[in-house]
Parts: structure tokens; C-alpha cells; sequence
């Protein structure tokens, strides 16, 4: 009766829980970065993980529960600090910087999602499947946080700052153009 009412409870409220957790995720980003656009960046490699890490489960043919399902929820919060680690580190560094900024940040990022999955990983040896279904969603989870995070963000970052470079050089004088090449070379050796 106990465990039925737990499960019950759990299928109604977790819809709930994601979603709040992905609005106050959502809004503490636009507090912090004023910009929705750059609040969507960052929210792409996440959302991207969480897609794939679906697909995984369907191609493991590994089921959602209500054990594994709360995973979800412990993804979007550390999950989305990776992303955040990279942005600020760029927007502190300014255009060019994107080599640098993934040999430091993405080496500390790596660091720290690889400690939270063996932690998680060590649910892997409990007797119950219930908890072992915990630490492999999350395991999967945090790595492919990890791959989308050192991945995706500076891959679209670089793609906005080339185009941003681009329109610059468009309408910038010529002698702003030779000073702005220089500057960047400096960065990014």
C-alpha cells in the first residue's frame, strides 16, 4: 500500500518538479546574464544531453521510472553548470579566447562532472535495482552533459563570434581592422 502510494505520488508530482526546476534554472540565468538569447545558449548542450540521454535509455532499452526519473531533475541543476562555467569564462577573456577558455575551464568541468559521476557511479553496485538504475541514468546523464558542454556551447559561440567579426569588419575602417587582428592573434597564443 505504502510503496503504491510512494509511486503514485511520485508520477504526479515529478512533471511538477521538472518543471520548476527548469523555470527557476531559467530565471536565475536571465537574472545573472540579462539576455534571453545567451539563456537559450547555454540551455542547448543541456537540452541536447537530456535528448540523447532518452535516446540511450531507449537504445539500452532501459525504462523510465519513478526511481531513475528523479535523475532528471538532479541533471538540470548540475548539468547546466557546465555551460555557465564556460560562458562567463568567455565573456570574462572576450573573442579569440575560446581555445584558452576550454584547455582551463573545460579541464576544471571535467574535473568535477567526472568526481559527480563516480559518485553516482558507486550506486552501480547497490543490490537494489532501484538504485542502480539511479547511478547509471545519472552516470550517462553527467557525461553527456560533459561532451555536450565542451562541445556544443563553444561550438556555437564560435560561430557567433565569427559572424559578429564578420559584421564587424564590414563596417569598421580599415585601420581599427589591422589593430583588431593583432589583438586577437595576442589572445590566442
Amino acid at each position: 500500500m505504502i510503496y503504491s502510494d510512494i509511486l503514485s505520488l511520485i508520477k504526479k508530482e515529478l512533471p511538477y518538479t521538472l518543471l520548476f526546476s527548469a523555470l527557476a534554472i531559467f530565471l536565475f540565468l536571465w537574472i545573472d546574464l540579462k539576455n534571453i538569447r545567451t539563456v537559450l545558449l547555454i540551455c542547448l548542450p543541456l537540452a541536447i544531453a537530456i535528448l540523447c540521454l532518452l535516446g540511450t535509455m531507449s537504445i539500452l532499452e532501459m525504462r523510465l521510472n519513478f526511481m531513475n526519473a528523479v535523475v532528471f531533475t538532479i541533471l538540470l541543476g548540475l548539468g547546466i553548470a557546465n555551460g555557465v562555467y564556460i560562458l562567463h569564462r568567455y565573456k570574462e577573456l572576450g573573442a579569440g579566447s575560446l581555445p584558452f577558455v576550454l584547455k582551463s575551464t573545460g579541464g576544471a568541468i571535467f574535473l568535477s562532472s567526472t568526481t559527480t559521476m563516480i559518485g553516482f557511479g558507486s550506486l552501480l553496485f547497490a543490490y537494489h535495482k532501484g538504485l542502480q538504475s539511479i547511478g547509471l541514468v545519472a552516470v550517462i546523464g553527467m557525461g553527456l552533459c560533459l561532451i555536450t558542454s565542451v562541445t556544443v556551447l563553444p561550438a556555437f559561440l564560435q560561430v557567433l563570434e565569427d559572424r559578429s567579426q564578420k559584421h564587424a569588419k564590414k563596417h569598421a575602417p580599415k585601420e581599427h581592422l589591422e589593430e583588431n587582428k593583432e589583438e586577437l592573434k595576442k589572445l590566442a597564443s
